[in-house]
């Protein structure tokens, strides 16, 4: 057992040497892009009110107000909270025990990548690539973006008072399924300081300031989004090969469609060990699962 774990400790060291970027890449890597302006439905920013002319019918037109948010203008090192008409994004902080707790509990993460921003929470950078990401896919719609919190009680209630979670997923499987999830999965990313998301909330709790891993997260949601409701899919992953699709999937999502060309590294430094997890945990399921069909016999 000792010689196992010494080759995969070796075998991940090595692996984060070849695909890591030297410090001048890193040190030229270009911001995420942003738009200059985005309109808002609520926001804690300071906002600019813009009068447009809509087509109320089809001979009279009437003017409406718009927030529209500067772009520059936002400090990204400080919390806030931007809802547009495809998504939510909210920078926070969980209370501080949690954070104690999240912190020490993330260390063996932080040693399985071998990168202590793993679970630390986003910084400036991060958070506006995050943002970035949004905006810049505009398939993108009725996700909630959480990054550094968690509010598992809030979401789940969510599932019965909004009615895009409501018509997404019948009730029973809002009940059996969508209940557990927010109160188990997500209460256990909030108290490891692990990045999740949840179909039945549509919700991306993200804590790791790392670029891919929050990429990951929505490309769950883009995979999601593929089907009408979301409890089947999410049923299935209690199978491992399903399981090990889905989260492929939203790698290669991550790094074809959301990362941007200088962090498509990060693919290989952190997404591909983090599918070998996966495919540890699978190994595990179905040895447990060979092993009971042998008793039986």
């Amino acid at each position: 057992m000792r010689l196992k774990n010494l080759l995969i400790v070796g075998g991940l060291a090595t692996w984060y040497i070849f695909t890591s970027p030297s410090s001048q890449k890193l040190a030229n890597k270009k911001e995420y892009p942003l738009p200059e302006e985005i309109k808002t439905v609520e926001t804690t920013l300071h906002y600019n009110k813009k009068k447009i002319s809509v087509q109320s019918s089809l001979i009279s037109r009437e003017e409406r107000q718009e927030k529209i948010i500067r772009t520059d203008d936002i400090d990204f090192s400080k919390d806030f909270y931007i809802k547009t008409d495809r998504y939510e994004f909210i920078r926070d902080k969980d209370w501080l025990p949690s954070r104690l707790i999240g912190h020490t509990l993330s260390i063996s993460g932080k040693l399985i990548f071998w990168d202590g921003d793993y679970g630390w929470g986003q910084d400036e950078h991060r958070a506006r690539a995050a943002l970035s990401m949004l905006e810049n896919n505009k398939d993108i719609k009725d996700l909630t973006l959480r990054l550094n919190h968690n509010e598992a009680i809030y979401d789940m209630v969510r599932m019965f008072s909004d009615d895009k979670l409501i018509n997404r997923n019948n009730f029973l499987a809002r009940v059996l399924i969508g209940i557990p999830s927010s109160l188990g999965d997500e209460l256990w990313a909030e108290f490891s300081r692990g990045s999740y998301y949840n179909p039945i909330t549509r919700t991306a709790v993200c804590y790791s300031n790392i670029e891919s891993i929050t990429a990951h997260e929505i490309g769950h949601h883009k995979d999601f989004s593929r089907f009408d409701s979301d409890w089947e899919y999410m049923m299935f992953r209690t199978l491992p090969p399903v399981m090990l699709y889905q989260e492929w999937k939203a790698s290669t999502i991550a790094r074809d469609k959301i990362l941007s060309d200088d962090d498509k590294y990060q693919f290989n430094r952190y997404l591909v060990p983090a599918f070998l997890t996966y495919c540890m945990l699978s190994y595990r399921i179905i040895k447990r699962w060979v092993k009971g069909k042998e008793k039986e016999e």
